[in-house]
Order: C-alpha cells, then structure tokens, then sequence
C-alpha cells in the first residue's frame, strides 16, 4: 500500500496579495504613503511594511499624513494640503533616485 502524501498548503489569495509577504532585497527603493486616519485600518500594515523592507535592505521611507484618510489624493488634490504634500515627497524622492 502506497503512503498517502500530505497535501502542501497553498498560500491564500491574501497572503499572495500582502505586499509584505514579497518583501526582499529584491524590491526597489519604496516610498509609501499613508494617511494616518485610514478607515480600513491600513496604518499598521504600512508600517509593517516599512520596517520589512528595511530589515531586508531595500531603501524605504514612510510618510504617514495626520488627520488624512484612506485615498487622500483623489478627491479635489489641488485643495489638499495632505496631496499636495505627497506630490511634493514624490517627487522629491523620484529625484533621489536618479
């Protein structure tokens, strides 16, 4: 009689979405930015995030907005001062990495 093999778990359709689980040297330099009053909870997952990529190398900086929800720069960004402020991080960080 044939030994019956153990299934290998395969990863859930979350964990292969998690950017955190993809985290290595690997990555290229990464600027995230984060409203610090996200209402889907994203503030902790960016941070981990952050720390992940620095532990393994790869240049990050984390730029986390004060009262600023979650898709900060979509509605009206020429009046907000959050959007402004990452328009203005992006492009400072772009021009780091020339």
């Amino acid at each position: 009689m044939e030994p019956i093999m153990k299934m290998k778990k395969r990863p859930g359709t979350r964990h292969l979405g998690s950017p955190i689980n993809h985290a290595g040297p690997h990555c290229p330099p990464t600027l995230l930015l984060q409203g610090a009053h996200d209402v889907f909870g994203m503030v902790a997952d960016g941070r981990r995030l952050h720390r992940a990529l620095r532990q393994t190398g790869v240049a990050s900086v984390y730029v986390e907005f004060p009262d600023t929800d979650h898709a900060f720069d979509l509605i009206l960004p020429k009046w907000s001062p959050a959007a402004q402020a990452a328009t203005y991080d992006t492009e400072r960080f772009l021009a780091l990495m020339v």
